[in-house]
């Protein structure tokens, strides 16, 4: 889990992390290898990539032990991590009822404020949602403040309540290169499925955010 997994085969090829509170998993269908290959990469070694690539093209050399990866002028050569990827698809709810479309802009400003006065131990935030709104709320009892925003949007399903810790939901929702986030739950103590409204023609890209336990659940 301190590497990125990859996903590889002949007509598209996948790359997934994870740090058991967050997922995020991109589908690529110009990713491809003459013949199908998994392995993982060092988080740090795609790091450097991204800062020396000199290409917009990549090739990905996989021998053994190592990892290859060729921007043009540029290489980096990585030592692959030599284990067994946790079966990241179980995690992945698919059976989801409840659907939430919001402007990903106003989204991630409110939650941004609101989580400014969540408690410091936990950060974490309530979102209240129901038809045409979501509202999105913080306490921290220590420092009696409290903070309480409203966002409209679209939503299918029964009213829900669900909890978040407000970082990690600002990170995720800093991802998402569209106009409007969807989210996707099917019960408040299961993992929310975050999209965007819009994807790239041959790119798809889900991330998965766990809930915080609340007092009680709507």
């Amino acid at each position: 889990m301190m590497g990125i997994y990859f996903q590889i085969n002949t007509e598209e090829g996948r790359a997934v992390a994870t740090d058991g509170h967050r997922l995020v998993k991109l589908v690529m269908s110009e990713m491809k290898a003459s013949e199908p290959v998994n392995f993982i990469v060092p988080e740090k070694a795609l790091t450097l990539a991204s800062k020396v690539a000199t290409s917009d093209d990549c090739v990905i050399l996989v021998d053994g032990s190592y990892v290859r990866l060729n921007f043009g002028d540029s290489h980096v050569l990585a030592r692959v991590i030599d284990e067994t990827y946790p079966n990241y698809e179980a995690v992945i709810p698919v059976e989801n009822d409840r659907r939430l479309q919001v402007n990903k802009a106003s989204m991630l400003s409110a939650v941004k404020r609101v989580g400014l006065y969540s408690s410091s131990m936990t950060n974490q935030i309530r979102l209240s949602i129901d038809k045409n709104s979501v509202e999105i709320s913080a306490e921290d009892i220590e420092r009696s403040s409290e903070a309480r925003e409203t966002v409209l949007c679209e939503y299918t399903g029964e009213p829900m309540v669900i909890g978040f810790n407000s970082i990690y939901l600002t990170e995720v929702l800093s991802n998402v290169d569209s106009e409007d986030a969807v989210f996707e739950f099917s019960s408040p103590n299961r993992a929310g499925v975050v999209t965007p409204a819009e994807q790239p023609d041959g790119e798809e890209m889900l991330m998965l955010i766990m809930p915080v336990m609340l007092n009680t659940y709507a």
